[in-house]
């Protein structure tokens, strides 16, 4: 059985700023359920050269958070798209003015989540968040899971390779890894 550690933080359009400014019990609470929720790795990796190695999954991260957050009243929010009644997108939780995604897996699924909580800074005032936090594998925690899966460094500086503003609304993104 492993803890989370925070080993990473980038402040995207002043996103940790705002989140501490404007949603400190929420930026905590997230940091809380972070810090507290145990993991374990359950995967036996299929991958040619690690084979047999217990590996992470991101169901060993998914499960335990998606029941701790929902214990603290976090829930997924889910947007048809104007005009759509087969195309929606849903961002795993959102608590106030606040959207949270957690993701372990491929790095493609990360650029998705930024995109939804993207849309969702766009809504109108019922919908709409004022900050994002998205919870990736660190660089140290990404060796221990299945090949494919993004990592920090990699999502910050595809990030700061576009303009500054790109993505257009504030963001938390947080790299962690897990003390055995």
């Amino acid at each position: 059985m492993g803890t989370i550690v925070i080993v990473n933080r980038y402040s995207h359009m002043f996103g940790e700023e705002i989140l501490q400014h404007k949603y400190r019990e929420l930026h905590d609470e997230v940091g809380e359920i972070l810090l507290t929720t145990p993991v374990h790795r359950t995967k036996n990796s299929e991958e040619e050269r690690r084979y047999g190695e217990l590996i992470f999954s991101g169901k060993d991260f998914n499960d335990p958070l998606k029941e701790a957050l929902h214990q603290q009243g976090w829930r997924p929010r889910r947007v048809v798209y104007p005009g759509q009644t087969d195309y929606s997108f849903e961002v795993d939780f959102c608590k106030g003015k606040v959207g949270l995604e957690i993701q372990f897996g491929k790095y493609f699924a990360v650029q998705k989540d930024l995109y939804n909580l993207l849309y969702l800074f766009g809504l109108g005032e019922e919908q709409r968040i004022d900050a994002g936090i998205i919870v990736i594998p660190s660089d140290a925690l990404h060796p221990r899971m299945p090949s494919g899966v993004g990592k920090f460094s990699s999502i910050i500086t595809a990030i700061r390779s576009h303009s500054r503003n790109d993505p257009p609304f504030p963001a938390l993104i947080v790299g962690v890894d897990v003390a055995e």
